[in-house]
């Protein structure tokens, strides 16, 4: 099935943290092992069907798609993820300036796509591609089907997050989206368990990319 058609863009956001980040925190290093990963995004989409039928994905939950707010809310602690790389994709400006939220309309059922996943069709559902510009730490797209059921597609920066801490994130969104306030938070002091190298000249973290279709 082809979603190229099928898929509209209704809305484009940027939400930022509900509250500021301190000053002793805007500027956040990258630990070595952050450094060299290549400038691409760890990327997912969870499925949400109808309250008729099972969930497809049990990390998130509906009423995680009715509202901005419960982003906002945890990106006051996941404040890296609502900044800029610079330096080369060497350390993260926590600026604030906030993570995109896009919504698409999906004239499909969202059943037709599950029985037959393609994944190259699925990346319809992402709001970046894998290796694309990469200046967001994270970026988020809300899919509505016609049934009345749901795709979220995430991206997250592999420069700041493995695909565990990617997980632990959506489960934490979805916590906060149900007010729950047993939530534990992470730390972002990896540069002072792997300090950062001072001179990486002459190293380029792509090297391990390529668009080649293998089989």
């Amino acid at each position: 099935m082809k979603l190229s058609s099928l898929i509209k863009v209704i809305s484009n956001e940027i939400i930022k943290p509900s509250s500021p980040t301190t000053t002793h925190l805007r500027h956040y290093q990258l630990s070595f092992f952050n450094q060299i990963m290549p400038p691409m995004y760890i990327s997912s989409a969870f499925t949400k069907r109808t309250m008729h039928t099972q969930n497809s994905a049990l990390i998130v939950l509906p009423n995680l798609v009715h509202s901005t707010q419960s982003l906002s809310n945890i990106l006051k602690h996941y404040y890296p993820l609502a900044g800029r790389l610079k330096d080369n994709n060497l350390s993260v400006d926590c600026d604030d300036e906030g993570v995109l939220y896009r919504e698409a309309e999906v004239k499909c059922q969202l059943s037709d796509i599950v029985a037959e996943p393609n994944p190259t069709e699925m990346k319809k559902f992402l709001p970046c591609d894998n290796d694309g510009t990469h200046h967001l730490p994270f970026a988020v797209q809300v899919n509505h089907f016609t049934c009345g059921g749901i795709a979220i597609g995430a991206c997250i920066s592999h420069k700041i997050a493995d695909g565990s801490s990617f997980i632990h994130f959506m489960k934490n969104w979805a916590a906060t989206a149900r007010g729950e306030s047993d939530v534990i938070y992470p730390q972002f002091q990896s540069s002072t368990l792997c300090p950062p190298a001072t001179n990486l000249s002459g190293f380029d973290p792509t090297y391990v990319m390529t668009k080649e279709k293998l089989v």
